[in-house]
């Protein structure tokens, strides 16, 4: 049976591992773009939904719209133009205690994601210093876009609760903290 163009099952193997850009990404590439998004609003309202909801862990749909604003917030201050929004919102700070203390594991996973878009300016590196994250650069100088806490326990820690019912799910993760 030959696929015909337009099939759902047909896979075209070069658009394999395609993300298409951010929307907000490419706004924040130009300052005609910087200048739409602050008459909008669109980044202190991200913000404010971050910093309001951040350390939601009980409903799915809240934890959901907190990915989508810090993905669009990460994606803007990814990008020279859009790097300076992060210190007038001051949202850096909010993000990092997501990272850090959240124990929503995939809220956690995609707030440090972000953090490593922030990363890929100087002003974001900068940021991120002032509160106990690094990022790399190449040998040239430019950012690489990965950045990790100075104390690497404040990324990888949980609570105790979350710890104790993982243990009773995972018969291995018992095994490994018992030995402790």
């Amino acid at each position: 049976m030959k696929k015909r163009p337009g099939d759902i099952n047909t896979i075209d193997r070069d658009m394999m591992g395609i993300v298409p850009p951010h929307f907000y990404r490419e706004l924040a590439r130009t300052s005609e773009g910087c200048i739409l998004l602050r008459e909008k609003g669109h980044f202190d309202d991200f913000s404010w939904y971050i910093r309001e909801h951040g350390q939601e862990e009980e409903d799915a749909e809240i934890v959901t719209k907190v990915k989508g604003c810090l993905w669009a917030v990460g994606n803007i201050g990814s990008m020279p133009f859009g790097a300076p929004f992060l210190e007038e919102a001051d949202i850096v700070e909010s993000i990092v205690k997501i990272a850090e203390e959240s124990q929503v594991l995939t809220l956690k996973g995609t707030a440090f994601f972000v953090l490593g878009l922030i990363s890929r300016t100087m002003q974001g590196l900068e940021i991120l210093l002032e509160y106990g994250w690094d990022g790399t650069t190449s040998t040239m100088g430019e950012s690489l876009g990965f950045c990790i806490p100075l104390k690497l326990g404040h990324l990888l820690s949980v609570s105790s609760a979350f710890a104790e019912s993982l243990s009773e799910l995972l018969p291995w993760y018992r095994r490994i903290h018992r030995s402790e």
